[in-house]
């Protein structure tokens, strides 16, 4: 939760048996531990010949709402000029958080669940991350935590069980990050969940309860991605929170970093505002390689005090209050979008999923607890009314799938912008016409082939169209680039590096000269193709059965722990091996949860 409001806003912007994660998985680095993370993504056809489309969201207009826009002919008031072969930080995605507020409104509620997860709901905001509470917050009714055992109180499995049986069979390529906002008391000086600061003496017990609810919540079937040590580290207000040093963060840091490594997991630093780069810069320094990226919130500061960090950034929490949908959308299209991705950021996520129509249900006791905090949906009964910033969210996942590279992006007239290219070829602006008119904007790729489209003033806009550089003869092609390193170029367009001779025999494709590899993001080093009925086990922990070898292959997700140990008991044998490789082969039907 926020710790300072801006004006009327308030901003921020397992062991094996973890095996439950999305379906289709793309090999995209984003460092950190020393390990590349496989990034879920959602399969999408590579079509170099895909025409470009246009979404525009009006501040004013309830049906200009992901209004599709064609291009037009008009003379141009605005240009976007993008550059593919310019490539930057890979693109986490877009989501926000599972409150104790939002679980109670969306469970059961197929509808509402939909419009945040979908991947291909028209008017969905089509989110990939979540962003999971390890305790009470202030939009938590009753006060818990976890037990200093390690066991989870009734609040973590309805969040755990909703996420489960509602949202991945929405968004099978669900990435979570979680994050507490107290040790149990005992933990703690004093002895409350309210307010209060880790005690030196329960750094270790602190660690390990970590590590525990990493291994939890992956045997249930989570696909946690990552963990912050604690919201809001340096904050401890009235209700659930807990303050935690720098120093106490690097210890805990040390201890427990190579133990979520070994469960998939990576270590997501501080978890505070912009203002807070200091303390970024002192626990990165004491334990770099403990973590992956560094998670920063809204509420302080600006984007571009994050920038130059020796890890990329995520920015995990953000809300809007009481500002109206204009200035939502000019605050939001330069803070978390534009400057924030200048600034090296790689994902947006926002607060509450959904509020009820008194911005609630909230902590009834905290004085110090948001009262006017937006969710991204308002639940009254049946009626469900997104919010500004759901349409923020949507139009950035729209430009950019999971996956994608930010590439250069250069406005002129009355637009910001900022340009991903995806793994299928294609790729996509989001910005805001800031200004008072109507801007026709001309998109150009390096310059040229300019596409045009009619933007409102003040509307959010999205555009997305192929690059320049042919690519759909090259998927399932070895490459061979000017240096004399060969590739492989996987269906997802991702070029993996063939290191080896043996691999070289094995992929036995035909070799393609090529003249530039800016349009194919790098992924793992290349790997053979299964050639016989195996658990096939990827690097991040994901695993499946393939079968059907040699005539039809398929592969099985496992939704558990115990389908896991199911299938290596029937004699499956364990095949390692890099994670394209596996999202290659067709999908079949999902494995049952239990042997």
């Amino acid at each position: 939760m926020p710790s300072a409001l801006h004006g009327s806003r308030r901003r921020a912007v397992a062991s094996l048996a973890s095996i439950a994660t999305a379906a289709s998985l793309v090999a995209a680095s984003f460092g950190g531990s020393g390990a590349e993370a496989q990034e879920p993504r959602d399969p999408a056809p590579r079509t170099a010949a895909a025409a470009w489309q246009g979404w525009v969201t009006s501040p004013t207009d309830p049906a200009r709402r992901f209004k599709v826009v064609p291009t037009i002919t008009s003379a141009a008031t605005a240009t976007i000029v993008v550059d593919p072969s310019a490539l930057q930080q890979p693109w986490r995605g877009v989501g926000a958080s599972l409150t104790d507020a939002s679980v109670g409104l969306l469970e059961g509620n197929r509808t509402a669940t939909e419009m945040l997860f979908s991947p291909t709901r028209a008017d969905g905001a089509r989110l990939n991350w979540l962003r999971l509470p390890l305790s009470s917050t202030d939009f938590s009714p009753r006060l818990w935590s976890w037990t200093a055992a390690g066991a989870p109180p009734a609040q973590q499995t309805a969040a755990v069980r909703y996420l489960i049986d509602e949202v991945l069979p929405v968004r099978r390529s669900l990435s979570v990050v979680a994050t507490a906002w107290s040790a149990p008391a005992s933990m703690k000086q004093p002895a409350t969940l309210r307010g209060g600061s880790l005690r030196s003496a329960s750094e270790p017990a602190y660690g390990d309860l970590l590590v525990k609810q990493a291994s939890w919540l992956k045997e249930q079937g989570v696909p946690l991605r990552a963990m912050a040590i604690s919201n809001e580290p340096d904050y401890a207000p009235d209700y659930t929170s807990m303050k935690v040093t720098a120093p106490q963060q690097i210890r805990i840091a040390n201890a427990v970093s190579s133990r979520l490594t070994q469960r998939s997991v990576q270590l997501w630093a501080v978890d505070h505002n912009w203002e807070h780069r200091p303390a970024y810069d002192e626990v990165l320094a004491g334990a770099r390689s403990a973590f992956a990226a560094a998670a920063v919130h809204c509420y302080g500061g600006t984007p571009g005090q994050m920038a130059g960090l020796p890890v990329r950034t995520v920015l995990t929490e953000c809300t809007g209050t009481t500002d109206t949908w204009s200035g939502t959308f000019r605050w939001d299209a330069i803070n978390l979008i534009t400057t924030s991705i200048e600034a090296g950021s790689t994902g947006l996520m926002m607060w509450n999923l959904a509020l009820n129509a008194s911005n609630g249900p909230i902590d009834p006791v905290s004085a110090k607890g948001c009262k006017s905090c937006r969710g991204l949906l308002t639940i009254s009964g049946d009626l469900i009314t997104p919010g500004p910033e759901f349409f923020t969210l949507g139009h950035v996942a729209r430009a950019a799938r999971p996956g994608a590279r930010v590439i250069s992006s250069a406005s002129e007239g009355g637009v910001v912008s900022s340009a991903f290219l995806n793994s299928d070829g294609t790729i996509g602006v989001v910005g805001h016409n800031q200004s008072s008119s109507e801007e026709v904007v001309d998109v150009r790729v390096r310059g040229r082939n300019g596409v045009r489209f009619r933007v409102g003033p003040g509307e959010l806009f999205t555009f997305t169209g192929p690059s320049t550089e042919p690519v759909t003869d090259l998927r399932n092609a070895v490459v061979q680039a000017s240096t004399g390193e060969r590739y492989l170029i996987d269906r997802s367009g991702y070029r993996h590096r063939i290191t080896s001779a043996s691999v070289d025999a094995c992929l036995g494709a035909p070799v393609r000269t090529l003249t530039s590899l800016a349009p194919y993001p790098l992924g793992e080093d290349a790997g053979c193709p299964p050639t016989r009925n195996s658990v096939y086990s990827s690097p991040d922990g994901a695993s499946y059965l393939v079968t059907g070898y040699p005539s039809r292959p398929r592969r099985r997700w496992m939704p558990t722990g115990e389908a896991y140990w199911c299938a290596v008991g029937a004699g499956y044998p364990v095949v390692q091996g890099p994670t394209y490789v596996v999202r290659e082969v067709p999908m079949g039907q999902d494995l049952p949860k239990e042997c």
